[in-house]
């Protein structure tokens, strides 16, 4: 790195704290870093003023574009980083958001396998790693007190970033000894033939020493399933549930920055805060789930004193062993169509529900048609990730055949310009669904916006 590789860019970061009784206390910092694949854009989040005898632990996020972001889809780290130390649930933190690069951050992202959506292109995360490890990180450490100790930094990142975080931590554990890994993006589902195709790499040992691992029951071809067996495999390499593994299925959630930063807070209190007892618990189960998901967590949702919040994985009693069974620990095994009743022991008390387990196929087809203004001049538009192709002038759609019990935001998205419909008020339109059977989405579009998450 030479000298003078960094500057300042000449922004208003101060925006990201305006109006919050902590500002005068924080700073945010924009830099640019000169690195062998070019420019890249830093944020730091730190508080202010620094004392250069103290090194501060760090954090490290991917996507940094949306970490501190005022405006559409963000993290909303900084309020919660701020509030977090504020109330001195965890210790003051250096928080680093590295921007992605663009139409390239899908191979720099990727780790060990190519990504499927992009055939041909490489698998850059090698050359991704050494930019983090050898070229941003010490020149943050020539400007900021930052730790050495792998045991107080910490990389997260979410989606595809959640996938190089990962294998950064588990590449790098005398880095990374912390990780936060939300909606990893684990596996490549062909939407037109059901199958998917594993994205991740097994290792053979542990990794980082603490690690957050969560997902969203509502994130498309994004299947819980995948998320449970990297957590299954953390199990096998010897991490702890509650101890040094904390796991989150968030009911209704969707893949966007919203549903992160909702879950942000629970993911610094789990890497950075000492143990706290848990004071809440509750049985957070589906009505009803299709025969041909098969595996179906049932652990309980539990909320510590801290306020964090996360699944607990224990022993399920389930009572009709004809629809289920139980399966390892917070899983039900599911058999065929019916009710079952499930009941689990926790420290706090008896947790007890019912499920209905409907007649479903493995594999449900799923026909998209978009009608509307604006579609024209257009080479593609996505359904949920699902591409759709031009079927006329004005018209777009597309047949897949999916695994049943795929939830879909309904976001519309055209490749032009990140465009997303707009309804009436001028708010993003959606169209979601959950594909428990056979189905359709019949979508007209009368107005677009720029989308609030165009990453």
């Amino acid at each position: 790195m030479q000298s003078g590789s960094t500057h300042r860019i000449d922004v208003a970061p101060e925006q990201a704290m305006k109006g919050h009784e902590w500002a005068d206390r924080w700073a945010l910092d924009v830099l640019e870093i000169a690195t062998s694949r070019g420019k890249r854009t830093v944020r730091v989040f730190h508080p202010s003023p620094l004392d250069a005898s103290v090194t501060l632990p760090l954090v490290v996020f991917q996507d940094g574009q949306r970490v501190f972001a005022t405006e559409g889809a963000s993290w909303r780290a900084a309020e919660t980083i701020a509030s977090l130390v504020e109330a001195r649930l965890i210790p003051p933190v250096v928080a680093v958001g590295i921007d992605n690069a663009g139409p390239e951050r899908a191979v720099e992202y990727s780790h060990v396998v190519p990504f499927p959506r992009q055939p041909g292109a490489p698998a850059e995360g090698e050359r991704y790693e050494e930019l983090v490890i050898d070229e941003i990180i010490p020149e943050l450490r020539e400007r900021y007190p930052l730790t050495r100790d792998a045991a107080h930094t910490a990389v997260i990142g979410s989606s595809l970033g959640g996938l190089v975080s990962y294998h950064l931590s588990f590449r790098h554990p005398e880095v990374f000894g912390l990780a936060g890994i939300l909606s990893p993006y684990l596996a490549h589902i062909d939407p037109h033939r059901g199958s998917e195709h594993r994205v991740w790499a097994s290792f053979p040992q542990a990794g980082p020493r603490r690690i957050w691992l969560d997902v969203g029951d509502t994130e498309a071809t994004l299947t819980v399933a995948q998320i449970t067996d990297l957590r299954d495999h953390l199990l096998d390499l010897g991490y702890r549930d509650g101890e040094n593994l904390a796991w989150r299925l968030h009911r209704g959630g969707t893949h966007n920055e919203e549903c992160w930063a909702e879950r942000l807070p629970s993911v610094l209190l789990h890497l950075f805060a000492p143990p706290a007892p848990i004071v809440e618990a509750g049985l957070d189960l589906p009505h009803e789930i299709p025969v041909g998901q098969r595996r179906m967590p049932v652990a309980p949702l539990v909320t510590h004193e801290n306020g964090m919040q996360r699944n607990t994985l224990l022993p399920v009693q389930v009572f009709d062993d004809h629809t289920a069974t139980a399966g390892r620990l917070g899983d039900v095994l599911v058999r065929e169509p019916g009710q079952f009743a499930a009941a689990i022991s926790t420290s706090i008390g008896d947790l007890r529900g019912a499920v209905e387990v409907t007649p479903s196929p493995h594999v449900a087809r799923l026909q998209v048609t978009v009608h509307g203004e604006g579609l024209d001049g257009e080479d593609a538009l996505t359904y949920s990730w699902l591409p759709l192709e031009r079927l006329s002038q004005n018209t777009f759609g597309g047949v897949f055949h999916l695994p049943v019990g795929l939830a879909f935001d309904g976001s519309l998205t055209r490749h032009s310009d990140s465009f997303t419909p707009a309804d009436s008020n001028g708010n993003p339109e959606r169209w979601p669904l959950r594909l428990l059977a056979d189905d359709t989405v019949d979508i007209t579009v009368h107005r677009w916006m720029p989308s609030p998450d165009p990453l």
